[in-house]
């Protein structure tokens, strides 16, 4: 039975355990357990300048000794060090104080290459951060890592970014008819001025390029296609999910951090449709333009309409698909009779 045992990472990969002899030395031993290949143990032997040597069954791992201390009180305690920076500190009962953790993205190109150039203070984290600095900051990621999937569907929604037609096909999304013939059109747009360019992509490389500058409103997509909203907002839903172990954290990380990175630094779409019910649906309308069609091939509902449409709200129907989840609601606003957003999401504050 070890005397403590320990994880400098969230997903619990990169293992540290100590055995304390019965003069009182304490011995660690770093482990990573879940990756066989060795780069990921290999690069942090590099990066603190710490000899490897192999387990009885060949693998690689780190060992040594953890110096003993006593403090003021006369308390004694274990220090364990990576590099010059104190990361744990193991109390005489085993209880440890974990100072530093190692961020899942810099885990995951350690363990994928062996030629790792980030610097010791990106891959050794201090686990405690300047208040002032709340929220702006996050060992898993950045900020968007502490908003739920809801969360950033509602700021998608709010702000109405673009959402490209990749992401539609890779989740298998279903569209209404009128918005798959919107994006048609606009795919055979972009599909001109990708041969106009000149490049030599060819087959799904081709098709990805295409797709990826081919654009919905995300508002769009969610309002204007209720039937489809309890099928839909699952699948976006798990795809912007952070998990918090298993193997499948590095299959999916990458790939995540994408999806998420769509709305937590998204780009608002040029055709933006009003936050309430005109009677008619979620008309489309650009300020820029207000008042005429925008695209003579578009269907009827993605006519621009005048000022007048947009009066008359109605409280819209996916307000219980989504809000119920985030912690906005949709009220009346005080002065008017239309109804607005109101309230603060729990974790991101206003919107």
């Amino acid at each position: 039975m070890p005397f403590a045992r320990f994880y400098l990472d969230k997903e619990k990969d990169i293992c540290v355990t100590m055995d304390r002899n019965e003069e009182g030395q304490m011995a660690y031993v770093l482990t990573t357990p879940n990756h066989s290949t060795g780069n990921l143990i290999r690069n942090l032997a590099a990066l603190c300048n710490l000899p490897l040597t192999r387990s009885a069954e060949g693998y690689f791992i780190i060992q040594g000794i953890v110096p003993a201390y006593y403090d003021g009180n006369c308390r004694l305690f274990y220090l364990f060090s990576l590099g010059d920076r104190e990361a744990a500190r193991i109390e005489s009962d085993g209880h440890v104080h974990l100072y530093v953790q190692i961020p899942a993205i810099a885990k995951t190109l350690m363990s994928q290459t062996r030629d790792y150039q980030l610097s010791f203070a990106k891959t050794i984290v201090r686990t405690r951060i300047p208040a002032e600095c709340k929220f702006r900051t996050d060992l898993h990621t950045h900020m968007n890592a502490t908003l739920s999937p809801d969360q950033l569907i509602a700021l998608g929604i709010v702000h109405q970014i673009r959402y490209s037609l990749y992401y539609i096909r890779k989740l298998h999304l279903r569209l209404r008819p009128e918005q798959e013939q919107v994006l048609r059109i606009l795919r055979t747009d972009a599909e001109a001025q990708f041969l106009a360019s000149g490049s030599t992509l060819t087959g799904k490389y081709k098709d990805r390029k295409i797709n990826d500058n081919v654009f919905i409103n995300f508002a769009d997509l969610i309002l204007n296609n209720l039937e489809n909203a309890e099928y839909n907002i699952p699948r976006i839903r798990a795809s912007l999910a952070i998990m918090k172990d298993s193997q499948a954290v590095f299959t999916n990380l990458e790939k995540v951090y994408l999806y998420r990175y769509v709305f937590a630094k998204g780009v608002s779409s040029s055709d933006w449709i009003p936050l309430h019910d005109s009677g008619s649906g979620y008309c489309r309308y650009s300020e820029a333009d207000a008042g005429g069609p925008s695209d003579p091939r578009l269907p009827a509902q993605y006519a621009v309409p005048g000022q007048d449409a947009l009066d008359g709200a109605q409280l819209p129907a996916y307000r219980h698909l989504l809000c119920r989840n985030v912690g906005y609601d949709l009220g009346e606003a005080e002065g008017s009779d239309r109804y607005a957003w109101r309230g603060t999401c729990r974790n991101a504050g206003h919107l």
